[in-house]
């Protein structure tokens, strides 16, 4: 017995050795752009959405209005609106009634992207962590290094440039070169991508519907706002041709559960993008910060009222 104890010790050692240096490799928030928002702590207020939310809607850009605002959203692949990403949400959102959740919507987040997935069993998120993870606002995430992370361990300690950072409010900072030429590039092909899209694409019932739920949940926390991101002029015409009414659909929604729509997806082609579909820092920065003053301004007015 003694001796299976001494080596049950030293495996465990051993484990620690190496699992404890990975650990803190990834808690940089270089290693990978999903980590650090699955260990952080339970929030008041949280950003929703795909990647566009991701790197362009700041957190701190909305310090006055929620201070522990975090920025809970991931991509098209991972958090499109459905059940799996409303439970995660379940998930991070902390017991109180005066939160601020910020739901940043377009109609690709609302789409079944192939013919097949149009049936909840074939939902693309079903294959990715957000469907399946069992451990959220844990620290270290030993789930998610061990089962989800899709590159061998060892690259961990490999010197790379790394051209994105997770930031522990879960703002994914992204440091590419935008020299026109390179996001003309990066926007040819991005545009490539979402020409598939809406040619098998369409919106889905089920992912509206599934909007419709995380709006309703959210509201028993706190308040509550739609908001449609600008992007690259190239890619806006795309979805003004997909989804020509979405900004009706949008704005009925949010009559439906008296909440705000904050549109700013007019502007697009006004502000500088990576790749046509995501905005660059500084761009995110500058909408994020008039996002919060909008809400700001519709705070105050319903104050005034009352």
């Amino acid at each position: 017995m003694k001796t299976i104890l001494i080596k049950a010790f030293l495996l465990f050692g051993i484990a620690a050795i190496i699992v404890l240096p990975v650990a803190w490799k990834f808690n940089s928030g270089y290693m990978d752009p999903f980590y650090t928002r699955l260990t952080t702590d339970k929030a008041p207020s949280l950003i929703i959405g795909t990647s566009r939310a991701a790197q362009g809607l700041h957190p701190q850009a909305f310090e006055e209005l929620a201070p522990k605002m975090q920025n809970f959203a991931f991509t098209l692949s991972h958090s499109p609106f459905g059940p799996a990403y409303l439970n995660l949400i379940k998930e991070k959102v902390e017991e109180v009634k005066d939160g601020l959740f910020i739901i940043a919507v377009d109609p690709w987040a609302v789409s079944s992207l192939t013919r097949q997935e149009a049936a909840p069993e074939n939902f693309r998120e079903n294959k990715s962590f957000t469907s399946k993870i069992n451990l959220v606002n844990v620290s270290p995430n030993y789930e998610y290094i061990l089962r989800f992370y899709d590159e061998p361990l060892y690259h961990v300690f490999e010197r790379k440039h790394r051209t994105m950072k997770l930031h522990k409010n879960g703002w994914l900072e992204v440091n590419v070169p935008v020299d026109s030429s390179v996001v003309a590039a990066r926007i040819h092909t991005k545009v490539k991508d979402y020409k598939k899209y809406a040619e098998h694409g369409a919106l889905s019932a089920l992912r509206i519907q599934a909007l419709k739920e995380t709006i309703e949940f959210l509201k028993t926390h706190g308040e509550v706002y739609l908001v449609r991101l600008p992007v690259a002029k190239e890619m806006s015409d795309i979805e003004n041709k997909y989804a020509p009414s979405f900004d009706t659909l949008a704005q009925r929604i949010a009559n439906e559960y008296n909440i705000h729509y904050l549109n700013y997806f007019m502007e697009s082609g006004e502000f500088l993008t990576t790749d046509g579909n995501h905005l660059y820092k500084e761009a995110g920065r500058a909408v994020s910060r008039r996002v919060a003053k909008d809400i700001a301004r519709i705070m105050q007015m319903a104050n005034s009222k009352m």
